[in-house]
């Protein structure tokens, strides 16, 4: 008989927690109101309380109910799923004593200076007992204070460097600046653009690289599983690119097990929680790994699609679980060295909308044995984005090898893009 757990879960995207948690756990979820509908009435049941949030992101109200709650059910837990609810989860079991991720390691996978400025120090003091194999740069980098934050830097450090918020995500505000006319505009903005108060900006050195992210599980600080992808476009690029893919490597490509020698120190440099999935970012540039950045939630987009495909496990599930202190229902090697050789590829594509009205677009693909998933917006008519990862439809892609799974991946978007018709548009 184990014992029973009591969960507060914030669920900010509508996973299924309810078929995650062991059955043996008291859950009460708090979720933003747009999923109170979309929710199956037999899930609902598994919840022992319920509670929907307008405006869930930025309200104090999760806070002010999860104290509350908290006399009647003395919660054992507080789980999170997204990026938005790290440093809130670890705000809540920090003041209600209740173990789990503390605040200074949920700073440092959450604000990119702290993050920066711990993954340096650690790294420092590597090297001085035990070198990693790898070396890791970062790109130079400073927390805006002020205007002249970024005017000194520039002064020093020259063109071109990227703003962005240090606790953001998704790529949202963030501006990649080559000259000064680039500047004028930012600077005229005051760096609160989107938000009511004003956000906290980093600067730092533009990379010229290619991009590569890296992601697994860690149980009880053992990495478990992790796989190396690379991207095609970035990220950043969500307001100019028709879209962002990403594809994992082959097992005999000599940078798979390079990037999982950096990604494995970089996760030993911040402050861990006990069991986390991760994605990691690196550049690849004149044979040199820079640092991005580390997230301790799993990726985005189709990521874990990739991984179930690949491994069979589910990062979301295991991030849940391992959260609850239960063992991972998911097939975990014991060890990342000893997980399998994968012998095929999988990979995901978003296509980003054009601004306008659609008038048609697939509701199918026709690439069946490698595209195993296609996915659609409900939306038709966009004016702006506002996130990586809104798209206008993702599918996910499987090959033999990189350079088949590329061809894949272009052919899927090269269809697409044929497919869908635009209003205005001949």
């Amino acid at each position: 008989q184990m014992e029973e757990k009591r969960c507060l879960i914030l669920g900010r995207y509508p996973f299924p927690f309810h078929d995650w948690v062991y059955d043996q756990h008291l859950m009460v979820l708090f979720a933003p109101s747009q999923f109170e509908d979309v929710m199956n009435p037999q899930a609902k049941q598994r919840y022992e309380h319920l509670e929907f949030f307008e405006n869930y992101e930025k309200t104090g109200r999760v806070e002010y109910r999860a104290l509350q709650l908290h006399q009647q059910y003395h919660f054992t837990h507080v789980l999170y799923q997204a990026e938005q609810d790290i440093i809130r989860a670890a705000h809540i079991r920090d003041f209600l004593g209740i173990p789990g991720q503390s605040i200074p390691s949920a700073l440092s996978f959450r604000d990119k200076c702290i993050m920066k400025d711990t993954l340096l120090q650690s790294l420092s003091e590597l090297s001085e007992n035990n070198p990693p194999s790898e070396h890791i740069r970062c790109p130079n980098f400073k927390r805006i204070n002020s205007a002249v934050d970024v005017l000194s830097f520039v002064e020093e450090f020259g063109f071109p460097v990227v703003i962005k918020p240090t606790r953001g995500m998704g790529a949202v505000n963030t501006y990649i600046i080559k000259t000064e006319q680039d500047l004028i505009p930012i600077l005229e903005n005051g760096f609160a653009k989107g938000c009511d108060g004003p956000i906290d900006y980093e600067i730092e050195s533009f990379v010229h690289g290619e991009m590569y992210h890296i992601d697994g599980y860690v149980d009880n600080g053992i990495i478990r599983l992790m796989y190396p992808s690379k991207y095609i476009n970035t990220c950043v690029g969500y307001e100019s690119s028709k879209f962002l893919a990403s594809y994992s490597l082959d097992y005999d490509n000599p940078l798979r097990s390079r990037l999982q020698s950096v990604a494995s120190t970089i996760l030993q440099c911040l402050i861990a929680p006990p069991s986390y999935s991760f994605h990691v970012e690196v550049w690849y540039t004149n044979d040199e790994f820079v640092f991005c950045e580390a997230a301790c939630r799993t990726g985005g987009a189709g990521v874990s699609g990739v991984i179930c495909e690949l491994f069979e496990v589910n990062l979301n599930k295991a991030l849940v679980q391992g959260q609850c202190d239960d063992v991972v229902t998911s097939p975990l090697p014991d060890h990342w060295i000893s997980q399998k050789e994968v012998d095929s590829n999988s990979g995901w594509i978003i296509m980003y909308p054009k601004m306008g009205i659609i008038s048609s677009i697939p509701k199918f693909c026709p690439y069946s044995d490698t595209v195993i998933d296609y996915e659609i917006a409900k939306k038709r008519e966009f004016s702006t984005i506002e996130h990586c990862v809104d798209s206008l439809a993702s599918m996910q892609v499987i090959s033999s090898s990189e350079t088949s799974i590329i061809e894949e991946i272009n052919k899927a978007v090269r269809w697409f893009e044929k497919q869908t018709k635009w209003e205005g548009e001949e």
